[in-house]
């Protein structure tokens, strides 16, 4: 099991560099677009980076304060129907795409 996850890994670092080079060989032919294609990716990456630091924070936070026994009695078989509904609440809640929470979590901020 430990193998397959380093060979993911590596996978990943390989499809990184495969990306890199691909915008290499497109810049040679298209200039202009490959860095209109850059200068979105960072204008987006400037939009959404608050957010993403705001879901890092919370999800930080939550293993530091969450005890995993404390979730298990919540939502638990014991937990009756008060986990069903906290389930399907969070479920609901969280239904969606991510990036629809963007403009949520903005306005929140």
């Amino acid at each position: 099991m430990k193998k397959n996850k380093q060979s993911n890994r590596q996978y990943g670092w390989w499809f990184l560099l495969f990306v890199i080079i691909l915008y290499g060989v497109a810049y040679l032919f298209d200039a202009a677009l490959i860095k209109a294609s850059l200068s979105h990716f960072v204008s987006l990456l400037k939009s959404i980076a608050p957010i993403l630091f705001l879901v890092m924070l919370f999800i930080w936070l939550m293993d530091i304060f969450v005890n995993p026994n404390k979730i298990r009695h919540l939502l638990g078989h014991e937990a009756g129907m008060r986990g069903w509904l906290i389930a399907i609440t969070g479920g609901v809640l969280s239904h969606g795409p991510v990036y629809a929470w963007y403009p949520l979590l903005t306005s929140l901020q």
